[in-house]
């Protein structure tokens, strides 16, 4: 069985098929008995206690329209509404909060579990690993997010590797003595560097 790691805040085995199917595209499956769709709490909790607010005051409109509706059409009167009808109207309340709910949490697991998978390849890239790349789900949102973020790491591995290249030239030059080989490599980084910065100031003049 292959290692553990994490995803989402998901702990999944990547060697377990029935865990973790990845894609031609890059795309991750996960089952989602294996899922943790709580990854940020405090930020998952405030947007469901909003919709609880909707939803809450959407039922109870819609209960007060039907009242009218009846009472428009001499349905009801004003009476006490029967005990059985009183248990309904709670339980469909109840109800309607809990699915509101649910699917509140649904929806921004699938936001929040990408930032959350993004914060942590950040931090890989920023301590000096460019292997790192963000896999979304197929039902994630911010896909256009994970396909930048993957085009400039990969570019930054690659100056990377160029970088080392010619540094590592420039020492074996050093080594035998052959200062124009070595001065040749450092001229190619810095001509690099600069074509960089002419581009960066290119796009933002």
């Amino acid at each position: 069985m292959g290692s553990d790691k994490e995803l989402w805040g998901e702990k999944v085995v990547s060697g377990d098929q029935s865990a973790v199917l990845e894609k031609e595209s890059g795309h991750i499956y996960i089952p989602w008995w294996r899922r943790t769709y709580l990854v940020n709490r405090e930020m998952q909790f405030r947007y469901a206690r909003s919709a609880l607010v909707v939803g809450a005051v959407t039922t109870f409109m819609s209960v007060a329209l039907l009242l009218w509706a009846f009472w428009s059409f001499n349905i009801w009167q004003g009476q006490r509404l029967p005990t059985p009808v009183l248990v309904c109207l709670g339980a469909g309340l109840v109800i309607n909060l809990c699915g509101v709910f649910f699917v509140t949490i649904v929806i921004t697991h699938r936001v929040v579990g990408p930032m959350f998978n993004l914060l942590r390849q950040f931090s890989h890239v920023a301590r000096g690993d460019f292997s790192a790349m963000a896999r979304f789900r197929e039902q994630d949102e911010m896909h256009y997010v994970a396909r930048r973020f993957n085009e400039m790491v990969m570019m930054l591995r690659v100056r990377n590797d160029f970088v080392v290249g010619k540094v590592d030239e420039a020492i074996r030059a050093l080594n035998t003595g052959d200062a124009d080989a070595a001065r040749t490599a450092l001229s190619l980084i810095l001509e690099m560097r600069k074509r960089e910065v002419d581009a960066g100031s290119s796009e933002n003049p």
